[in-house]
């Protein structure tokens, strides 16, 4: 089945929300950048803290200058144009495989996703993920994702197998594969330390 594109109804939402994140990402970069207003956020947080019994955090800020040592760091991250080229370069790479792996899976299971509900939906489930506390986000970015593309004309089923699917490649998969590094990377310290 090939599925419609957003409709404006639904892009709405996206574009408040776009410019909303435009809005508060450009704000946090001018902190970022203004060492006076950074140096008054740091502040403002150790104080914060300091009442909730973090006092060694209100100790170890007075001996350095986070603002200054954070400015100097960005400042010689970025002075590399080529580091921050090749960063670029790798993070949208990474982003796209994501859409191609969500559309992979649906192609696998029949249903031809156009590339912009692709971006919209997996939108959707990143928003979702800075919302819960829960350990992966656990529940809310499948119910999510799932009800998001059923309001795109996708059954239930199909629905709830590809975001069950695609949330077991992308994260399942991968707590599976770093624990049997771990236990690969223990056993090969044992069998050093025994000398097998």
């Amino acid at each position: 089945a090939i599925i419609k594109g957003p409709s404006f109804s639904l892009l709405l939402p996206i574009l408040i929300g776009l410019t909303l994140s435009v809005a508060l990402f450009a704000t946090v970069f001018a902190i970022l950048l203004n060492r006076s207003l950074l140096r008054r956020l740091i502040n403002f947080i150790i104080k914060l803290a300091s009442k909730f019994g973090k006092s060694s955090m209100l100790r170890n800020s007075k001996e350095k200058d986070y603002a200054s040592l954070f400015q100097n760091a960005l400042a010689f991250l970025t002075k590399d144009k080529k580091f921050v080229a090749k960063l670029s370069i790798i993070t949208f790479l990474e982003k796209f495989v994501e859409f191609v792996r969500m559309w992979v899976v649906f192609a696998a299971l029949g249903t031809v996703l156009p590339f912009e509900v692709v971006i919209f939906i997996w939108s959707i489930t990143m928003v979702l993920g800075l919302v819960t506390g829960l350990q992966g986000n656990l529940g809310l970015i499948e119910a999510g994702g799932i009800s998001a593309f059923i309001e795109f004309g996708i059954s239930k089923s199909i629905a709830g197998s590809g975001m069950i699917m695609d949330r077991f490649i992308s994260f399942w998969f991968m707590i599976a594969l770093g624990f049997v590094v771990m236990w690969k990377d223990k056993m090969s310290a044992v069998m050093k330390e025994l000398k097998i």
